[in-house]
Parts: structure tokens; sequence; C-alpha cells
């Protein structure tokens, strides 16, 4: 029989955290047990992703768009199974991302030993400097996409954009930007 939120939701409106809290001590050690066993989530992740999970059952209960569960345990591991999908989706992004850039650089003509480790090291550390040559807008939106993994429309959003291609055609204009300073570089420590 499913359980009514209602009551829950009025006590939280009111500042009268009893619930979650009761709810986050007795499923804390089922559910985080359950990422670490069958989702490989490392305590410091499965831990991340348990609370991140209570704060969106809390809200959901706040704002009524949550008012029955069958099962408050099972719906909280299915809370965090989604957000672990989530985070494995973006740090593949992110790999993936990361492989683009370092394939376009090397698209661009850019390579700077055999030596495929020190390319690497030499490679991260010209981008560095060459990010830091860029102005705080382009910085901030090729952070954004490449290491937090945000799409175009969370970063036209954020940035005040007009659209996603907007930011799209802002991100392309910023890549080119970043090859320029790192072509001067280049040839700088040559």
């Amino acid at each position: 029989m499913p359980k009514s939120l209602i009551k829950v939701r009025d006590q939280l409106i009111n500042g009268d955290q009893s619930y979650i809290e009761n709810v986050f001590v007795e499923s804390y050690e089922y559910a985080t047990a359950y990422l670490k066993k069958k989702k490989h989530a490392s305590n410091e992740e499965a831990h991340d992703i348990y609370i991140d999970a209570i704060m969106i059952i809390r809200e959901r209960i706040v704002e009524g768009s949550l008012t029955e569960v069958n099962n408050i345990r099972s719906f909280i591991v299915g809370v965090c199974i989604n957000l672990n999908k989530e985070l494995l989706y973006k740090k593949y992004k992110a790999e993936s991302r990361e492989q683009n850039v370092r394939e376009l650089f090397y698209k661009h003509g850019y390579k700077t030993n055999e030596n495929e480790k020190e390319d690497e090291k030499e490679l991260k550390r010209i981008c560095k400097i060459a990010i830091s040559q860029l102005g705080e807008k382009c910085q901030k939106l090729l952070n954004m996409y490449h290491y937090e993994g945000l799409t175009m429309s969370e970063i036209a959003e954020i940035m005040g954009f007009a659209s996603s291609n907007v930011a799209k055609t802002m991100k392309s204009r910023c890549f080119q930007k970043l090859i320029k300073e790192a072509h001067k570089l280049r040839t700088l420590t040559k």
C-alpha cells in the first residue's frame, strides 16, 4: 500500500526535517552498498550519489510532484541508479571530449615529440597557457563544455546566449582562438 507523503510535505514546509533524516539514516547503508556492489561505485561516489538522491526526493516532496511511494528504500535506490547513470554518462562525455580535443590539436598539425607521454605533457602545458590567453568568456565556455560536460543548451542558458546554436558558434570561435594561441606558443618553444 502506498505511503502518502502529503503530511510529510507539510512537515518539511514547516521546517520539520525528521522524516528525511530518518529515511537518510535507515536507507543509507542499503543504497550505498547496492551502488558499490552492483554499479561499481567508489565509497565517495556512492555517498555523493545518495546525498543527491535524498535532496532530489526532498525537493520533489516539497514541490508536490511526489505525493506517494510504495517503498521508499526501493525508490531511493532507483533515484540513485539514475543519478549513477548520469554520472557515468558525464564521465564518458568528458573523456570523449578530451580525446576529441587531442585529435583536433593533432589534426591542426600540432605534434611536439615522437614520445607519446612527453607529447601529452607538452600538449597539456601549452594548452593550459593558451587557454589563459583567451578572454574570460571563451575560457568559461570551453571549460563548461570540455570539462564540466554541459550541453550547448545548458551553456546557452548559463551564459545568456539566445540559443544553443549561438553557443556552438561561440565555442567554435573560441576553439579556433585556442588553436591559434597554441600554434604561437609552439613556435616560441621550438
